[in-house]
């Protein structure tokens, strides 16, 4: 086998495996995910809303699923936007709250209320007796992405 050959099937190898490890990440990342029994994500909030600075309830006819989570949508061009690069508006960290997985990597319920947006990024967050989790957050904000990034690396492995 030549050199060439042989770098194109270590390619090809490589690109295989990558994918298969990235589709089980996402497929983790769907076990992980804050929902309940109904598999419903943002607690029936529309994800696209929250990129027009206004979240809104999505209507329960007009779904669209990713990731085994059910999303709700509060009109059909929401739900297109959505379909075409779901990506770009599912929550980070599976909608759990952000200032929790950067302070101690745990899983805390959020108010859907309760968001920023930053950098193309939804990051939810508590709020409620407690608090509100987001004053900590903006407090340094580019800290807590790097450390909640690697919390939620840290639990998808497992």
């Amino acid at each position: 086998m030549t050199l060439n050959a042989l770098t194109k099937s270590s390619l090809i190898a490589m690109t295989v495996l990558l994918s298969l490890g990235a589709s089980t990440a996402m497929a983790s990342d769907a076990s992980n995910a804050n929902v309940g029994s109904d598999h419903l994500g943002l607690k029936g909030y529309d994800p696209v809303s929250y990129f027009s600075g206004k979240p809104a309830p999505g209507k329960t006819e007009i779904t669209a699923e990713h990731q085994g989570i059910l999303y709700r949508f509060a009109n059909d061009e929401n739900r297109q936007k959505f379909a075409a690069s779901p990506e770009q508006y599912a929550p980070a960290y599976g909608g759990w709250c952000a200032t929790a997985l950067a302070k101690d990597g745990s899983k805390v319920d959020i108010d859907p209320n309760s968001y920023k947006v930053t950098g193309g990024r939804l990051y939810l967050f508590y709020k409620g007796f407690w608090g509100s989790a987001i004053d900590d957050w903006v407090k340094d904000e580019p800290a807590n992405i790097v450390k909640a990034d690697k919390s939620w690396r840290t639990i998808l492995s497992k």
